[in-house]
């Protein structure tokens, strides 16, 4: 856990300086608890009690670290940010793809392959995008959107320097092409978690996506 965000969130009073003092172990439980509840139900509906007990804590506790569940959700949701930050930024670290069509693809699979591996993160970012209020994950969705949008827009800047997109269209209009696709197979996959019996092939999904894009956007 990042203590140096945990410390500009005690200046911002999300967290208090109980909690910064804690052992790291003992914060990295309360946001495991505290994530997987928020995971698990909208923002209302969760169970302060539910956290405490999970993180081995009293609910009175969790007030003298917090003070409200509001504040609880933005440490959560500050620290899964950085978390997911620091997951792209590696995986951007290693992807060597050289055309924008295979960066394209290669990035929609790498996003599957996150939402299989993390499972309990990925219900999280579908509880705040498509679930609790936009009063209550507006911010959150701008930033992670951002993120996306960034790398993006750097497989577009790629590919037209390459010659693979057209130029007569707006960097903004094809990240939002790309960025929808995304999000309906996020949406798809989303609800396939819930009819664990059928059967999809998301990779082959994200095939055809890539080539029905591109037939789109190619130079």
């Amino acid at each position: 856990m990042n203590e140096n965000l945990i410390v500009e969130m005690e200046k911002k009073e999300a967290v208090t300086a109980t909690f910064r003092k804690l052992e790291p172990s003992k914060k990295e439980a309360i946001y495991r608890a505290a994530l997987k509840e928020f995971s698990s139900d909208v923002f209302d509906r969760v169970s302060l009690d539910l956290v405490a007990a999970a993180a081995g804590v009293s609910k009175g506790s969790l007030f003298q670290y917090f003070g409200n569940k509001e504040h609880l959700l933005e440490f959560v949701a500050e620290i899964f940010l950085d978390n997911y930050r620091q997951y792209w930024e590696s995986y951007f670290a290693r992807e060597h793809a050289v055309r924008a069509r295979d960066r394209v693809s290669q990035y929609l699979l790498a996003c599957l392959e996150y939402w299989e591996r993390e499972r309990i993160d990925y219900r999280f970012l579908m509880k705040m995008q498509y679930e609790n209020p936009l009063a209550v994950a507006g911010a959150f969705l701008e930033r992670v959107t951002q993120s996306q949008r960034e790398y993006i827009s750097t497989i577009i800047e790629r590919g037209r320097a390459t010659g693979e997109i057209r130029g007569d269209m707006e960097t903004e209009t094809i990240s939002f092409l790309i960025h929808a696709a995304l999000r309906n197979l996020e949406q798809t996959y989303a609800a396939i978690l819930q009819t664990p019996k059928t059967k999809v092939d998301f990779r082959d999904i994200a095939a055809k996506i890539t080539v029905l894009l591109f037939d789109g956007i190619a130079g």
